[in-house]
């Protein structure tokens, strides 16, 4: 910022048509802004010509911001939309898993297995699968992202919290979309397997 007596004695106003401004810390910087906008519109070298305008860097930023928030949610709803599809196939397999291998249950049931026991077998192999599962999408994540960067003129980098909340939600996944097929092994009468 320079004084009004040297900006209107000096050939800064001939110089371009833009103006830079750096304020110090904790100045209202709208304020100020529109203040000089107000002097330009009035005294400036270019006044006759139309008005001047401004335009604050953090609203550019807000902007910005508001976009990429936006791009997240569409995002992270895609993302739900693919977890909610992924675990309903993880359920199916499941099923199926229970149906195939109802003699495997009847069998340990009939040696002393409790239904816990069954309960717990298959929601293992759901969590199991689903976390096998995020773990390969994530190596695979990974590369990509590696790979990309490459390309770029910046690294990627991949912290262990996205590894550790990228299992955490496979998992989770897994126990959720799990549990009912587990609950149907467990609850599978003995006499009928026999049968």
């Amino acid at each position: 910022m320079i004084p009004k007596k040297v900006y209107k004695k000096s050939n800064i106003s001939n110089v371009g048509n833009k103006l830079k401004l750096v304020f110090n810390r904790g100045e209202n910087v709208s304020k100020q802004t529109k203040k000089i906008v107000s002097l330009l519109n009035k005294q400036g070298s270019h006044h006759l010509q139309g008005s001047y305008e401004h335009i604050e860097m953090g609203q550019i930023l807000k902007g910005i911001g508001s976009v990429i928030n936006s791009l997240t949610y569409f995002i992270s709803a895609i993302a739900g939309i693919s977890l909610f599809i992924a675990g309903i196939g993880v359920m199916n397999m499941m099923y199926i898993s229970v149906s195939e291998r109802t003699r495997e249950i009847g069998i340990r049931l009939a040696i002393g297995a409790t239904p816990k026991n069954i309960l717990f077998q298959f929601l293992l192999e759901a969590v199991l699968l689903t976390g096998i599962g995020g773990l390969i999408g994530f190596g695979i994540g990974g590369g990509l992202a590696w790979l990309i960067s490459l390309f770029l003129p910046f690294r990627a980098v991949i912290g262990v919290g996205s590894f550790l909340l990228a299992f955490c939600v496979s998992t989770f996944v897994g126990i959720l979309f799990g549990i009912l097929p587990a609950k149907n092994a467990a609850n599978k009468n003995l006499i009928d397997i026999l049968r």
